[in-house]
């Protein structure tokens, strides 16, 4: 079984339980950490259960706060989201286009 077939089965796991739309994109959230697990276990990553990918997701969160200026990364995301907006918005004034 490939790893993509492996986080696909894990996804859908995480997704089938979710209780509300904010649940489906945490468990979306959850691809890359659904990645990482595949590739160390491989096809026991399936054995995994719920509230143990929850766990695994937890822990990466606390590595990521613990380790990661999160406000640095959220404004340069937002920067980004800014000039791809600015990008795609049609000019408003005949003045400056």
């Amino acid at each position: 079984m490939s790893h993509e077939e492996i986080v696909t089965k894990l996804s859908i796991k995480l997704v089938n339980i979710a209780a509300s739309p904010t649940e489906i994109v945490h468990a979306l959230s959850l691809q890359s950490v659904l990645i990482e697990l595949a590739h160390r276990l491989g096809p026991q990553a399936l054995s995994l259960t719920p509230a143990e990918l929850f766990q695994a997701r937890d822990a990466v969160r606390v590595a990521i706060r613990d380790n990661l200026n999160t406000q640095e990364v959220i404004a340069i995301g937002l920067d980004n989201w800014t000039t791809a907006r600015k990008e795609v918005l049609p000019c408003s004034s005949s003045v400056s286009c």
